[in-house]
């Protein structure tokens, strides 16, 4: 697992708990505080999660490219 991978569980996690909290609470200053908390935690998920496809498809480029030089396939043309 990824540094990347293991920040995304480890916000899932804590978006998890923020939740149960936020639903047990009955005093409603405190739910506001747990539903800010939710959604800043849920927009650090959103970008996490958006590293990571960046990611992705970065290393798929990158393996693309390594099957074309591999293959002495220097342009970018599909040679059919």
């Amino acid at each position: 697992m990824s540094d990347l991978e293991a920040n995304i569980a480890a916000v899932m996690d804590e978006l998890t708990r923020a939740m149960a909290e936020m639903k047990k609470s009955t005093n409603l200053e405190e739910r506001l505080q747990y539903s800010t908390l939710v959604k800043n935690i849920s927009d650090a998920y959103q970008t996490l999660t958006m590293a990571k496809n960046d990611q992705m498809m970065d290393d798929e480029l990158e393996d693309w490219e390594e099957d074309d030089f591999e293959d002495g396939d220097d342009d970018d043309v599909d040679d059919e």
